[in-house]
């Protein structure tokens, strides 16, 4: 089963104002009402983050999931892209 099934997935819009730093986090409950947080990382990236401010996540009808983001503050600019999350070489995925 793929390792994001069945989690919260969210993200912090940046560590710092610049350059953007945007960090993918996921989070599952485990009993009592814990939910540990972990991150997610970016296997193209060498600090393991988006390196994009995180405007926000969707969800397409197959459950895939997708991350929006910039590298620029602000409403203005061209710099946007939309990310699909995927599994890392060598995380299973089921399909049910």
């Amino acid at each position: 089963m793929w390792a994001l099934k069945g989690m919260y997935v969210f993200g912090d819009f940046s560590r710092r104002f610049f350059p953007p730093d945007g960090t993918l986090l996921a989070a599952s409950p485990k009993g009592r009402g814990r939910w540990p947080i972990r991150e997610l990382r970016v296997a193209s990236s060498a600090n393991g983050r988006l390196n994009y401010y995180i405007l926000g996540f969707g969800i397409d009808d197959r459950g895939e999931v997708y991350v929006g983001g910039k590298d620029v503050l602000g409403p203005t600019g061209t710099t946007g892209k939309v990310y699909r999350l995927i599994p890392a070489p060598g995380d299973e995925r089921d399909d049910d």
